[in-house]
């Protein structure tokens, strides 16, 4: 009878524990992004080769991945950050972004529509999403 106590005692104590460890989980996890938002996923910025002005830009949103190709523009952004233009690889498409640190803020013209970027802050969502892409048009 002992045994049967100390096992439901266990039992007891793995349930408390297990439902603990969820709700950690549950009260760190980010708020849902909008619909038509997404968090970008794999950002990378780096120059194209060391030393290089020229930019290259890799993403995921919207079930595609994202190439950039980026050369700064003369004119810094009005808060000085540097503003670039490019190319999208693999498709027509143009950009016109803002670079920030490990963050991008702008616009990418695909033949499937344009797409924004920015960081989440940006559009009053939680900074834990970092950079997120929206759909612009059609």
């Amino acid at each position: 009878m002992a045994r049967q106590a100390a096992r439901r005692w266990v039992a007891v104590v793995a349930a408390v524990v297990a439902l603990s460890a969820g709700a950690a989980v549950a009260a760190h996890a980010e708020p849902p992004l909008p619909a038509g938002v997404e968090q970008v996923r794999g950002l990378e910025i780096a120059p194209l080769r060391p030393g290089a002005a020229v930019l290259r830009v890799r993403f995921a949103a919207f079930g595609r991945n994202f190439e950039l190709l980026l050369a700064p523009l003369r004119n810094a952004g009005a808060d000085g950050a540097p503003v670039y233009r490019g190319r999208l690889r693999g498709d027509r498409g143009r950009a016109w972004l803002v670079v920030r640190g490990d963050t991008l803020d702008g616009v990418i013209e695909t033949a499937d529509g344009s797409i924004g970027v920015a960081p989440a802050t940006r559009l009053g969502l939680d900074a834990a999403h970092g950079t997120v892409a929206y759909r612009i048009a059609a």
